[in-house]
């Protein structure tokens, strides 16, 4: 089909999968998680398609991991896909993570940030209702980094044109800290 009507859509794979406990059992886990997604990402590589490798949660979700799996494979169709709202425990270290993973993004989803969000029951908030979003948004504004962004409306209790609205809306409030310097 996706040949068929020349449409080349990303394709996202996730994971997840406990911390490990040695060098040894990393090893091994990026080894599964290579054989895993090898077979999808030389089938995609056939249609012209690239293969993101979402974070979300987990040992799979965490950027480290996921740059491993990256390099073991080696195939230049497969990348990242990093979205904010799986990334609350990594707020602070994200400065460090993002020169790391900007090379290999494929693309950027964005929302509201507070610190440990996810545990608090904040894990998808709107965009300008966070304390962290602006900071994070201008890192990878000031990297010169150029690919699709998405809006997070994940909010069971928000009809997702009224999320994206209100996004739209935060994203409009945060415009003045946005601007380039």
């Amino acid at each position: 089909m996706i040949a068929r009507h020349g449409v080349h859509p990303q394709l996202w794979v996730t994971g997840g999968g406990g911390p490990v406990k040695s060098p040894e059992e990393q090893a091994q886990r990026i080894e599964q998680e290579c054989a895993r997604h090898r077979p999808v990402a030389e089938a995609a590589a056939q249609l012209g398609l690239k293969v993101g490798l979402y974070n979300h949660g987990g040992w799979f979700g965490e950027p480290e991991n996921q740059l491993a799996i990256l390099e073991k494979l080696a195939l230049p169709n497969v990348g990242l896909v990093y979205n904010f709202h799986h990334g609350h425990g990594e707020i602070a270290r994200f400065r460090k993570l993002w020169p790391k993973m900007q090379p290999h993004l494929i693309a950027l989803n964005i929302n509201g940030m507070v610190p440990d969000g996810d545990r608090l029951g904040r894990g998808t908030i709107t965009i300008g209702t966070g304390t962290e979003e602006s900071w994070m948004l201008r890192v990878v504004r000031d990297s010169g980094w150029h690919g699709p962004v998405g809006l997070v409306g994940d909010r069971p209790q928000l009809d997702a044109e009224d999320a994206l609205r209100d996004n739209l809306a935060g994203l409009e409030k945060l415009r003045p800290t946005l601007a380039p310097p």
